[in-house]
């Protein structure tokens, strides 16, 4: 699931920061996120990074890469997931 950023994971020291990473994966999946649909949203949030100027790869997977929107479940960035409609 987390292939985009597989490098990220690996380089988080904390083990309850993996844990919260765990269980916010976990969480996205039992609401019915799909694993291409969180590929997605990894792949584009780090599309214009590099993982090297990640300093905090745990804190930016937590805060920057793994949360979905607005909170709507449906929402991506501000763009609804089945219709590409503006949220």
């Amino acid at each position: 699931m987390l292939e985009p950023v597989h490098l990220l994971p690996e380089r988080v020291t904390s083990a309850s920061v993996v844990r919260k990473i765990a269980r916010e994966v976990g969480r996205q999946m039992c609401e019915g996120t799909a694993v291409d649909r969180l590929q997605h949203r990894l792949a584009a949030r780090l599309a214009p990074m590099a993982i090297s100027d990640i300093r905090d790869p745990g804190r930016w997977l937590l805060g920057v890469a793994l949360p979905r929107g607005c909170g709507y479940q449906d929402c991506e960035a501000g763009i609804i997931w089945r219709t590409g409609a503006v949220c």
